[in-house]
C-alpha cells in the first residue's frame, strides 16, 4: 500500500530549491574536477559540463513542474 500526501506549492519550491542547491553543488566543484582528470583547457571541459548539467537540470525541472501540475488537476 502506497500513502502519498498532498503535494502543494510549499513541497514544488523545497524541490525546486533542491534542485537549485545541486546546481551550485554541481558548479562550485568543476575546477576540483578538472584539476583531478589533469585537464588544462578550463574552456572546453566547463561548456561540455554546464551543458549536460543544464540539461539535466531542465528536465528535472520540468519533471517537479509536471507532477505538481497534475497533483493539481486530480484533486
Amino acid at each position: 500500500a502506497y500513502r502519498l500526501r498532498y503535494y502543494d506549492a510549499v513541497r514544488m519550491a523545497t524541490q525546486l530549491g533542491l534542485v537549485a542547491s545541486l546546481l551550485l553543488h554541481l558548479i562550485s566543484n568543476i575546477t576540483p574536477l578538472r584539476i583531478a582528470l589533469g585537464i588544462q583547457e578550463r574552456k572546453n571541459l566547463q561548456i561540455d559540463v554546464l551543458l549536460v548539467l543544464a540539461i539535466l537540470l531542465l528536465v528535472a525541472g520540468l519533471a517537479f513542474v509536471v507532477y505538481y501540475i497534475r497533483w493539481q488537476v486530480i484533486l
